[in-house]
């Protein structure tokens, strides 16, 4: 068993880049997002996540407020039509929902309920309690107090949230409902279910309007803003439109293009224009409405299956929302001209402005240049108007579409650069981004191929710390795959194995490679040992081989380690530690098949560890360890001759997991040199082109489980 703490000091970078779409805002909201929506003013965005659920203000991007919820799993949850409740269920317990399953007592006593809160003071207003299996969905779109839910054990049911009554229960499937939505402009809610049919009714009457069965489960179900269109998709890939909504569900199948496998999520523009799609082949598609046809896609990758899009209320961007990414993201789609609902001057509102910088594209939050002048530009949202921006200061002058455009002057080393817009209503914000101007040195090397080097650090034979049996023999395996078939050479490579690995020498190796690395160099270290952590000053160590017990002055710290690191000229530097505890290194991705060209032009420090503040296997003597095991089966499966360090981190995260009980941890390193680029493997003799897919085992299994909406 291996120990290994390093300071807690990482939080994933949100990023700027350019995409199919337009420019794509990642906002990290700390828990992997299983549903977005917008409130119906869109001034909030609410994400669902395991058991909570926080809330966004949609114009700062700033966090409202997070809901801790009563559940183990949030199922389904929607804004009240008048924004002010929030409106949420979910399973209590994966036990208890198996008995009430499987024991008809517990079946026939258990009534889900639905909690209502208020959106200011997050007091819970009321709970609803008649279904009796798990609440899958939620719509309360219609006017007044009316709210729909549909749930496994068959039925949909309407309710007065305010009052806390059950107004009508249909039970139209046999199996559990995977879906309900209302359409806004005359009363029609719209159910789909495991049994294959979908089914509309009349909310006011309650008169069955159209039903029709499908082959395939039809999960995602949406009326128009104006209600005369309405769209389904399942899980055979296509998207259908009923155009005509009279009392037929007679369908069009929308043409030139298609999703691979399972539709999660679809979205209407507010102007009725436009429909998003998205599904597990991690890609959305937008829909022309007029023609019925295709109109552009976007590949997600490396987040896995896209489960929400939603279109914004005010037409400036659509979110989104992916299976193994605790981001959401925020596409400007202003090359749409999604046409906003006219909104007026409004002395109620608080919000203040979006900016989108647009020029330079900035990754992380600096960016290097080598003139000493640039064009700043970007475009500013508001729901009520934009009265003017100003860059450092100066205030620029706005076109019709609420662009900008300033020329900076730029001296030698960082520039920061402050964007302040001010809306109708007097609301004000800030972005900041910083222009970091270097000497020629560096300039000359962005666009030529450095070395690349190695620095192996295994222990085993420790003396006051109980042995190990594998981290000699992991690193001897990583040194045999990255210089055999990757781009890594025996010449470049350094090595300290047991006796050799004392702190001393390990310092003196990393500064070697400081003197020794140019500015388009790349470094990968690879750590496999003990570590310990010191809870009084809150500091992570590795351990050498001549590290004394409770003597912390005889260990390698993180903060030397990162500080050393910091130091590098170069471009690209990549930390992997294989022990217990290792999270704590670090400190407090759309793609196209260009997307290794462009990210390895930016400057990076990244990290990879074994775990994050838990035991890690150090495996069985003779055979390597989970964690050591995942990495080197991605260098050999590996296919591409050109790999980023984001596809290892995604497919160790998901693969040591099902191997263990371990959860690797791996992101950008803060305030150490990143500008959001990374490492590329490039593997020997291997294919030029790289298809839209990741390396086998990134994505999720596709067998459905029994509570999987």
């Amino acid at each position: 068993m291996k120990h290994l703490l390093l300071s807690t000091l990482l939080t994933l970078l949100s990023t700027l880049y350019l995409a199919a779409q337009g420019e794509v805002i990642n906002v990290p909201t700390g828990y992997q997002a299983q549903q977005i929506e917008f409130s119906q003013d869109g001034e909030q965005i609410a994400v669902s996540h395991e058991y909570h659920i926080t809330m966004w203000y949609a114009g700062s991007l700033g966090k409202y407020a997070q809901i801790d919820t009563e559940f183990h799993r949030v199922t389904a949850f929607s804004y009240s039509n008048t924004g002010k409740e929030v409106i949420y269920s979910g399973t209590k317990s994966p036990i208890l929902s198996k008995l009430r399953r499987k024991i008809p007592l517990f079946k026939q006593a258990a009534r889900h309920e639905i909690i209502v809160r208020d959106i200011k003071s997050l007091e819970k207003k009321i709970s609803l309690k008649g279904h009796e299996n798990t609440i899958t969905a939620l719509d309360s779109n219609m006017g007044g107090a009316i709210l729909v839910s549909g749930s496994k054990d068959g039925a949909v049911k309407v309710w007065d949230y305010i009052k806390g009554e059950e107004l009508a229960s249909y039970n139209d499937h046999k199996k559990g409902v995977l879906n309900v939505v209302v359409s806004k402009s005359d009363s029609t809610v719209a159910s789909s279910g495991k049994d294959g049919w979908v089914v509309l009714r009349n909310l006011r009457t309650g008169e069955l309007r159209a039903k029709r069965k499908f082959d395939v489960w039809i999960r995602a179900l949406r009326f128009s803003p104006d209600g005369k269109l309405f769209a389904f998709a399942g899980d055979d890939g296509e998207v259908r439109v009923v155009k005509d909504l009279g009392d037929s569900l007679t369908c069009v199948t929308l043409k030139g293009g298609k999703h691979r496998g399972w539709i999660y999520d679809l979205s209407f523009s507010p102007d009725n224009r436009y429909l998003a799609s998205c599904g597990r082949d991690q890609q959305f598609i937008i829909w022309d409405m007029e023609t019925l046809s295709f109109k552009s896609s976007n590949y997600v990758r490396g987040g896995g299956t896209i489960v929400s899009i939603e279109f914004g209320p005010k037409g400036e961007y659509l979110a989104s929302a992916s299976f193994l990414n605790d981001q959401m993201q925020l596409w400007n789609i202003r090359n749409l001209d999604v046409q906003p609902p006219i909104r007026y001057r409004d002395k109620s509102d608080k919000t203040p402005p979006m900016i989108l910088i647009t020029a330079p594209v900035v990754r992380g939050n600096k960016i290097l240049v080598g003139n000493d002048e640039v064009l700043v530009k970007g475009n500013v949202v508001d729901e009520f108007g934009v009265n003017s921006v100003f860059v450092n200061g100066v205030k620029t002058n706005l076109s019709e579409e609420n662009t900008f455009s300033a020329l900076v002057k730029l001296t030698m080393g960082e520039n920061p650069i402050l964007v302040k817009a001010l809306d109708v209503n007097g609301n004000e914000s800030e972005k900041e981004i910083t222009l970091v101007r270097r000497e020629d040195e560096e300039l000359k090397a962005v666009d030529k191929q450095g070395e690349s080097y190695l620095f192996l650090i295994g222990v085993d034979e420790y003396t006051e710390f109980p042995k190990l049996f594998n981290a000699v023999y992991d690193a001897k395996a990583i040194r045999e795959v990255m210089t055999s078939k990757y781009q890594f050479t025996a010449e470049n490579t350094l090595t300290l194995y047991n006796e050799q690995a004392t702190k001393e020498n390990i310092l003196d190796s990393l500064k070697s490679l400081i003197s020794r690395m140019n500015w388009n160099d790349e470094l990968l270290i690879y750590y496999s040992g003990h570590g310990i952590f010191d809870n009084v000053i809150n500091e992570g160590y590795w351990i050498p081989i001549d590290g004394k017990a409770k003597k912390e002055s005889t260990y390698l710290s993180n903060t030397t380690l990162l500080r050393m690191v910091e130091q590098m000229k170069a471009k690209h530097v990549f930390v992997v530690a294989d022990a217990c505890f290792a999270g704590a290194i670090f400190r407090d991705i759309q793609r196209d098949n260009r997307y290794e060209d462009v990210i390895t032009r930016f400057r990076s420090r990244w990290g990879l560890t074994s775990g994050m503040l838990e035991p890690v296997s150090d495996g069985v003597v003779g055979a390597h360890s989970p964690f050591n095991q995942t990495i080197l089966d991605f260098f050999e499966k590996n296919q591409y001759k050109k790999v980023p360090v984001s596809d290892l981190v995604q497919y160790v995260k998901k693969n040591v997991v099902e191997r263990s009980e371990q959860v690797p941890r791996g992101s950008a390193l803060k305030n150490v040199g990143d500008e959001g680029g990374e490492m590329i493997f490039r593997k020997r003799g291997a294919a030029e082109d790289r298809p839209e897919q990741k390396v086998e085992g990134t994505e999720q299994s596709t067998e459905e489980t029994e509570d999987e909406k």
